[in-house]
């Protein structure tokens, strides 16, 4: 539609472009024929220009994306969805501790991670937490999981829509995340983050990452449903010290504008784009 109109079709991501990698840069990607490829190419990067939130997240499409040339990527013009977002940061939270598990690609690793949500929902050492401090705790599951099924849970705990997952962010004063670029949004809250990667070894076969695990440290690492709980009740997580210098350091490269000034940017870059291919 767009090319029939404007001769141009621009991508604007969904998401910050810094945790699991596109479809080109996963290991079997290698392996792919060149008639795959080219479907592939078609499917998820038939675009003329992507739109960057910083040279940083530039340099990462570049990765994902080795087909295309480097002046298809425009850095400091991209990440519309964060302007919200910053001017959320200020909110005071609400009590509640936020748990985003990312999709998994295939039925054996989603039935995992529906066995891990449950494990979590009903335990009983976060229950007795949540309720002696009156906070909540909320999963949303991604869009690609379903709904899930996880019997009675105690009022304390709740399953949200992924649609309102936006509005969450900014009531929730801990983020418990995997793999998901929601942890890199996150980043403009500065408030503490956990990462519970608990099948690390099994999704890093099938799936890699721009930045290493082990380098993007932004919050402590748990690995099972009583190692999180344990780590929750303790009241341990209100604790970022020990990770402020890397957030720092990652916050800084990520967002070089905090001002919530990205989608009238985005829409200056993309008429700028247009009056040139008119041009031509």
């Amino acid at each position: 539609y767009f090319r029939k109109q404007s001769g141009l079709r621009i991508h604007l991501n969904h998401g910050q472009n810094f945790a699991k990698t596109g479809y080109f840069a996963v290991p079997a990607a290698a392996s792919w024929s060149e008639q795959k490829r080219a479907e592939m190419q078609k499917k998820f990067a038939d675009f003329d220009y992507m739109l960057a939130g910083s040279e940083y997240e530039k340099q990462m499409f570049l990765k994902a994306m080795p087909y295309k040339p480097e002046s298809a990527f425009i850095p400091d013009c991209g990440c519309a969805h964060v302007d919200k977002l910053i001017r959320a940061a200020g909110d005071k939270p609400e009590g509640r501790i936020l748990w985003f598990p990312t999709f998994r690609d295939d039925a054996e690793d989603a039935e995992q991670l529906n066995r891990m949500e449950s494990e979590v929902l009903h335990s009983e050492t976060l229950r007795r937490y949540l309720e002696s401090t009156g906070r909540k705790f909320t999963l949303v599951r991604h869009i690609n999981s379903g709904t899930g099924s996880f019997g009675d849970i105690a009022p304390c705990f709740e399953i949200r829509d992924i649609q309102e997952i936006g509005k969450l962010l900014p009531t929730a004063e801990c983020l418990i995340s995997d793999y998901s670029s929601l942890a890199i949004d996150w980043l403009i809250f500065d408030r503490p983050l956990v990462r519970f990667a608990f099948d690390i070894e099994r999704y890093t076969r099938k799936r890699s990452f721009y930045i290493p695990l082990d380098e993007l440290v932004l919050g402590k690492d748990v690995k099972t449903a009583e190692e999180l709980a344990d780590f929750l009740a303790s009241d341990a997580w209100k604790d970022r010290t020990p990770y402020l210098p890397k957030i720092e350091f990652y916050k800084n490269k990520i967002f070089p504008n905090l001002e919530p000034t990205h989608s009238e940017i985005c829409v200056v870059k993309i008429r700028e784009l247009l009056q040139q291919r008119q041009a031509k």
